[in-house]
Parts: structure tokens; sequence; C-alpha cells
């Protein structure tokens, strides 16, 4: 049609509806999407319109679950309509149902669809409705909380005239833990003053000095700077022939390369005591063991016989 023509008239040629049913009894369990495609198909086989596409399908509830996220377009793939079938979701208060006729008349009257179909849908099992007023008795929380723990679906709900107690708070579902809350760490910001505070800057020295002390490290650590200069402390000759090789509980172990010079270090060994509790501390070193160069052992196997093995035989 061009925009001088007149709107053509849009004509209602049937309908089809559920049948009614009390609020949490037959329809407890049901969705919104479940209802409004029992109603489509049975428009449809009515009409015999399986596999149409039509021009429209338009519908809409006023309160809708987070699952029924494009509610219309859902139910008519799950319709024998054809699957190009367009559809959109409409919603307004007391009118849904409405406004979605309105909506699918006026399309046919501007010439965008030849046919259309337009309803609504809403499960008043999750919706509040008391004896006096709208959001009066038991909202879709309480309802939710109901089919969690099992109730059956035509369990009746308590209806009383006086308001209920908001402080009063619903059972846990069955099976479902309540949420453990977490002890939330309180952090105390700290900021730098006027004064020293410990996290001002220090020298890598410092710093090192202290992991040192705080480790029980400072006996070793200083006798291994005293041991760098092991020449001084024992003479070139001795310092050329022999190593510091441990240290454990106040014992120092020296290895020499020759029993000569292990005599050697033997002889010097009470002066060298003196000397390192001297530079260390008294009772840092207690005793020096020499020991002399590692000879080939003739001892092989688990079982040995003692004595000084086999030796020359032949003379």
């Amino acid at each position: 049609m061009t925009p001088t023509d007149s709107p053509r008239d849009a004509l209602i040629l049937g309908g089809n509806r559920i049948p009614f049913a009390r609020s949490d009894r037959a329809y407890a369990k049901a969705s919104n999407q479940d209802m409004f495609t029992a109603a489509l198909n049975g428009l449809v086989s009515r009409f015999n319109l399986q596999g149409e596409q039509l021009g429209a399908v338009v519908g809409g509830a006023v309160l809708k679950h987070s699952r029924d996220f494009n509610l219309i377009r859902e139910s008519v793939l799950g319709s024998p309509l054809s699957p190009y079938t367009p559809a959109f979701d409409v919603q307004q208060a007391c009118a849904t149902g409405l406004q979605a006729i309105n909506a699918a008349a006026q399309g046919i009257q501007l010439g965008r669809y030849e046919a259309a179909i337009g309803g609504g849908v809403e499960s008043m099992s999750r919706i509040g409705m008391g004896a006096s007023g709208f959001g009066i008795g038991l909202d879709l929380a309480q309802s939710t909380a109901r089919a969690a723990r099992g109730d059956p679906a035509g369990a009746p709900r308590p209806r009383t005239g006086a308001l209920p107690d908001p402080q009063v708070q619903l059972p846990a579902p069955r099976g479902i833990r309540s949420p453990r809350r977490r002890r939330s760490r309180v952090h105390h910001a700290t900021w730098s003053g006027p004064g020293p505070d410990r996290r001002d800057p220090v020298p890598l020295g410092d710093a090192i000095d202290k992991l040192i002390r705080s480790r029980g490290w400072s006996t070793q650590v200083s006798l291994r700077q005293v041991l760098d200069n092991w020449e001084k402390l024992v003479g070139p000759a001795n310092a050329a022939h022999s190593t510091p090789v441990s240290y454990t509980k106040t014992v120092l172990t020296v290895r020499t390369d020759a029993t000569v010079w292990a005599t050697s270090m033997r002889m010097i060994a009470p002066n060298l005591v003196a000397e390192l509790n001297r530079r260390l501390g008294q009772g840092t070193v207690t005793r020096v063991v020499i020991e002399g160069p590692s000879a080939p052992s003739w001892k092989h196997g688990p079982r040995s016989v003692p004595g000084r093995g086999p030796r020359d035989t032949y003379g």
C-alpha cells in the first residue's frame, strides 16, 4: 500500500489458550515458555498452520525469568510453524497480551503482514498476588524456594490477610549450601613519616647484614672471610699444599696434598686455632683436623678382612 492509501482492516480469525488453573497447582513448575508454546501448538493444530511462515508472532510476559530471554522467538522455534517466522517480545504491565495483539494488527493494517499471531502469557505461580492486593503474599523467591524444597506442584500455599514478616528468612533449599562469607583481610595503610621507617630504602650492605643475622649465618660468613686470607694464616708454603674443606660444630677440617705437608700443618695447628679465635671470637674454632692425601683403598664390596690388604709378595 502507498502512504496515501487508508489502512486496511485487520480481522481476528480465531484463538487458542491453555486451560485455567489455580496458581501453585497444575502449572506450578511450568515456565512462561512452556505455557506459551503449548498455546501456540494448539493454535497451529486448530488452523492447520504446520510449516507455514507467518508475518510475525508477537507476545510477552510482564515478569520473565532470566531464562525467558527472547521468549516468543524460542516458543516459535519449539512449535510446528516455519522457523523463518519472525517473532518478538513486548512487555506492558497488565496489558502485555492486548498490546501484542495490537502490534500484530497494526502490522496487518499497514501491509507488513498478511497474517500474524498475538498473545500473552504469565505464570501466576511466580507472582505474589495476596488477598488484599498485588505484591502481598508469596513472591517469586518463595515459590522458587518451595519448588527447590521438593514440595508437590499442587501443594496449597499459606494465605493470610496480614503482610508477611519482612524479617523472616526462608530456609535454604535442599541440596544447596548457603555460601560462606569470607573474612576480608583488613589492610592497614602505612605511610612514611619524617622519622626513620622500616619501609625506608636502605643500603645494600645493610640489607645483606640484616639477612645474615636473621638466618644465623654470621659465624660461617666471618670464617669464610678469614679463610680467604689462608696464605697469611699458614704461610705461603703451607697454603700452596693445603685447603680448608669444611667447618662443622667448631671443628675446622683441612686437607693436604702430601703427607709431609700434613705433618707441617699439624705442627702449626694450635697456633692456627688461637689466631682464628682471636679474629672470630673465643670458642669459634676448638680444633683443627688435618687430613692427608686420599690413598686408594683395597677394600671392595661388603666383605673384607682386617689388615692393610695385599702388598708386594716378591720380596
